[in-house]
């Protein structure tokens, strides 16, 4: 395991997407392919390389839908 992984807060993720904070809080806590997310407690920590893989698999997957429905 590997314990020098970059972890960010709500906060700092969503200044690196350019979104907001709530946003980050409602793509991780939704049922269906949720934002990466550590939590102890109340707390979120977010690892941006999960993320950022998150995000392009997100992207695919809208992709294929719009596929689909052209």
């Amino acid at each position: 395991m590997d314990t020098n992984v970059e972890r960010v807060d709500a906060k700092e993720l969503a200044k690196r997407l350019g979104v907001s904070r709530n946003l980050i809080y409602k793509l991780a806590n939704r049922k269906k392919r949720p934002l990466p997310a550590y939590r102890l407690g109340a707390r979120y920590t977010f690892d941006p390389d999960e993320v950022e893989e998150w995000c392009k698999k997100e992207v695919s997957l809208m992709k294929q839908k719009i596929m689909r429905v052209a």
